[in-house]
């Protein structure tokens, strides 16, 4: 059993949200936190495994595109977000 509420999946290279440069895109794959509340809340923006995601900006707040809106983090929950970065094509 994974310690994780929402499992990472170990088969991939994966790197917190936090780390992704702006513009580009990643697949998310876990979310680390074990808050029901705040995973809840992510769940309820589209935010959970196999959603695809694209870094906007990190300041003065984390914007991440995720399907066709626009979601406002706190930066410190972009470092529970981890991700598998996806190739440009």
């Amino acid at each position: 059993m994974s310690k994780y509420p929402i499992p990472r999946d170990t088969n991939v290279k994966n790197k917190p949200l936090s780390h992704f440069a702006p513009g580009e895109r990643g697949r998310i794959v876990a979310i680390t936190l074990k808050d029901p509340a705040l995973l809840h809340r992510l769940t309820g923006l589209g935010l959970y495994p196999g959603a695809l995601v694209t870094l906007r900006q990190h300041r003065p707040t984390a914007i991440v595109r995720v399907a066709e809106t626009d979601v406002a983090l706190e930066n410190k929950l972009t470092q529970h977000i981890e991700c598998q970065l996806l190739e440009e094509k």
